[in-house]
């Protein structure tokens, strides 16, 4: 079978949670991010990515640089070039903040009667690392409930519909209360 030689992307593998307390800044960088593998054509050319062994987060103290090893269970046959690699990890005290007050948006529907939803606004609780959380701009906070639940309803239906959050890094934690709304479409006048 031919040779192929490829540059794929290398992905860290992050198994448990950080002890509690702390919180990410910012995804596990792995640098380098691409790991060159040489290898028969029909395996090579399937791979997407290679991962690195995993790293335990709740060893984790502090911030700081893990080198590991490339797992090689799954490619045998193959070389791979580095062998190993660094994961950054950058950790800070958790710290937890409510913005109340947050609007519940809603989509405008094609036609009248628009939609209502009870209660209208809604508390939201951010957690994660304290300069993410201090820094946060609440006004991108966008709180919403789907769309395909919204515009199924008929004029007097109403419905509980779930909400989501948008707008939070992914490296923070967000609830919200109440976790539901009354979406209501009232009857045409």
């Amino acid at each position: 079978e031919p040779m192929e030689v490829d540059v794929v992307t290398l992905r860290a593998r992050l198994t448990g949670e950080l002890p509690s307390g702390l919180s990410m800044v910012r995804s596990a960088e792995v640098v380098p991010g691409f790991v060159r593998v040489s290898g028969p054509s029909s395996r090579v050319g399937g791979l997407a990515s290679v991962t690195l062994m995993p790293l335990d987060l709740s060893e984790v103290r502090s911030s700081g640089t893990f080198v590991l090893p490339v797992d090689t269970a799954n490619l045998s046959g193959m070389a791979l070039s580095p062998q190993r690699a660094s994961v950054e990890i950058e950790v800070e005290e958790t710290l937890t903040k409510s913005f109340e007050g947050v609007p519940v948006r809603l989509p405008n529907l094609a036609s009248d009667p628009q939609l209502q939803a009870r209660p209208s606004t809604v508390t939201v609780v951010l957690s994660g690392a304290a300069s993410l959380v201090e820094s946060f701009d609440p006004a991108r906070l966008r709180i919403t409930v789907s769309g395909t639940v919204a515009t199924a309803l008929v004029p007097g239906e109403e419905v509980r519909a779930t909400l989501s959050v948008e707008g939070p890094p992914e490296v923070m934690q967000a609830t919200v209360d109440p976790e539901w709304v009354l979406l209501r479409r009232p009857t045409g006048q």
